[in-house]
């Protein structure tokens, strides 16, 4: 890597150290309190979460504790990776974090499906939660990139991250947009248009959430962008406040994901 990007990228993850460090916390926490909170519902009641053997029937005997014990393992790496080496640190939290989201995948509707569709489904499913992941989480390290584009010392630097966030951005989402169209037609069997089901409507606001993003990010790209060379100060802010607004619309989109996640497809 270039010295002058590689300062750049070592500034900005010290700078997300602590935000990091929260966030593998919580994945973490999160993990550990899953096993409960399914032990509870599959059992009736919360008597059932503190229930050794319903706890043991859960995790050892239901494809929900399979998929438990695998984000447990992935939730266990990512934390391991707190005590490596900063030459190491990064390219390790990348592939933790992708096994972590790759896991959800094993108790999402994809699971229901068998033979070749199933198979199909589930892959389809990896990419969209990879995909969109790496779309979400570039996010906020980039609004730190734009928070500082002003500084003459640095703008070289920036700009090159800037470029190369642009064109690995624009393949994210397309892999997002394309995976989670096949998922809702695999899903679905069609565009979400019944109002009356809960899942199709927490669906179809989901993909106007998405759209929004989409809408951003394009403006940003392609007008805000163009306004970098004549003027950075104004133009570097305007991005940088786009960058907010998709952080605001894809932690709505994740909550809406969580939600009708859980819920049987009408």
């Amino acid at each position: 890597m270039d010295p002058c990007a590689l300062h750049l990228a070592t500034t900005i993850a010290r700078r997300l150290s602590r935000t990091r460090i929260a966030a593998i916390a919580t994945t973490f926490v999160t993990m550990v309190l899953t096993l409960f909170v399914e032990t509870a519902m599959i059992g009736g009641g919360w008597d059932a979460a503190v229930d050794p053997q319903t706890l043991s029937a859960v995790l050892f005997e239901t494809s929900v504790g399979q998929a438990w014990v695998a984000n447990a393992v992935a939730s266990t790496l990512l934390v391991r990776t707190l005590v490596l080496q900063p030459r190491r640190h990064d390219a390790a939290v990348t592939v933790a974090s992708g096994l972590v989201l790759a896991t959800l995948v094993m108790t999402g509707h994809a699971m229901k499906h068998e033979g070749l569709l199933g198979f199909v489904h589930q892959a389809n499913d990896l990419a969209h939660v990879l995909a969109s992941g790496a779309w979400v989480g570039a996010l906020v390290p980039l609004a730190l990139v734009m928070k500082g584009f002003a500084d003459p010392g640095s703008l070289g630097q920036r700009k090159l991250a800037l470029e190369r966030f642009s064109a690995a951005g624009m393949i994210a989402v397309a892999l997002t947009v394309l995976s989670g169209t096949a998922n809702t037609l695999l899903i679905v069997g069609h565009l979400p248009t019944l109002w009356f089901s809960a899942y199709q409507t927490m669906l179809l606001l989901k993909i106007l959430v998405v759209i929004g993003m989409i809408g951003i990010a394009t403006f940003n790209r392609y007008r805000s962008g163009r306004r970098l060379a004549k003027d950075r100060a104004a133009a570097a802010s305007a991005i940088r406040k786009g960058i907010l607004g998709e952080i605001i619309l894809g932690v709505l989109a994740i909550a809406l994901v969580s939600v009708f996640g859980m819920i049987e497809p009408e």
